[in-house]
């Protein structure tokens, strides 16, 4: 779809920390990630999110779904994993193109917004000095580590 970030990051045209990718599925570091490992999935194919999809795509992610964040949580040991999917701008989707994320905790959250609903950092949440945390960009460094960790070798 023309000026989706995502469709274009499935094209070639801008650049990605791919994790995992096959003929209709693509899986990628997130660029602003709210933990160590944050991962996004995405289907090829465009689709504005999970209700736009054919009940075959569907059930391919789920699969991929799964193979992902298996291996997301014997390389990375975190102590849980959030996997979250916004459907339209009110539950907080701003990428529409359908997209899973896939999100490692480390300890208990910093977040309780997140903890309690499953999804990222809002802009309406703030820390306990009362500045909302701002997410930083992965580093070139950080992601060549983190794709060694998330080698999709079966």
């Amino acid at each position: 779809m023309r000026g989706c970030i995502f469709c274009k990051i499935v094209g070639g045209k801008l650049p990605a920390f791919k994790v995992y990718e096959d003929r209709e599925y693509l899986a990628i570091l997130d660029k602003f990630p709210v933990s160590r490992g944050h991962v996004l999935l995405m289907p090829k194919e465009h689709a504005d999110n999970l209700t736009m999809m054919s009940d075959e795509a569907a059930k391919e992610l789920g699969t991929t779904l799964k193979r992902i964040t298996r291996k997301v949580d014997i390389a990375l040991k975190p102590d849980g994993i959030k996997v979250v999917s916004n459907i339209r701008e009110a539950a907080g989707q701003e990428v529409f193109h359908m997209h899973v994320h896939i999100i490692p905790v480390y300890g208990k959250s910093s977040d309780p917004y997140a903890a309690e609903i499953g999804v990222q950092r809002s802009t309406r949440w703030k820390d306990d000095k009362g500045i909302v945390p701002v997410q930083r960009e992965l580093s070139r460094k950080e992601a060549s580590e983190l794709l060694k960790l998330l080698e999709m070798k079966d």
